[in-house]
């Protein structure tokens, strides 16, 4: 049953992004709006970080991370505020700091809540 949520919720969430993108595209939104989208990155990070932090071991923790990572990246870009020259170094410094967030967040063989 579980399946079945998370394929609704990826059929709506990805039908969703496609109506904001085409209201964007006809001009029935702002453009300002389209910078906004790492938002929704930032949104998935956080969602799969805290479902790993219930799963077993923690679970996809690293891989919520670095999604988060991204998505702050990409909005901090979008804004002038970053350099996309600086996208590697962040990267490999959210690598590392989600596997020692990870060692230290998730207790062994049982989730953090």
């Amino acid at each position: 049953m579980r399946w079945v949520r998370q394929r609704l919720f990826w059929g709506f969430a990805l039908i969703g992004a496609g109506i904001i993108l085409l209201m964007i595209t006809l001009d029935w939104l702002p453009a300002d709006i389209a910078n906004l989208w790492p938002v929704i990155v930032l949104i998935l990070g956080i969602w799969l970080i805290v479902a790993s932090l219930r799963r077993y071991m923690g679970r996809g923790f690293t891989i919520g991370f670095l999604v988060f990572t991204v998505g702050v990246f990409w909005l901090a870009e979008g804004f002038n505020w970053i350099h996309e020259d600086l996208f590697l170094p962040v990267l490999l410094i959210s690598f590392g700091l989600a596997i020692l967030l990870r060692g230290l967040l998730v207790r062994r063989g049982k989730a953090l809540f």
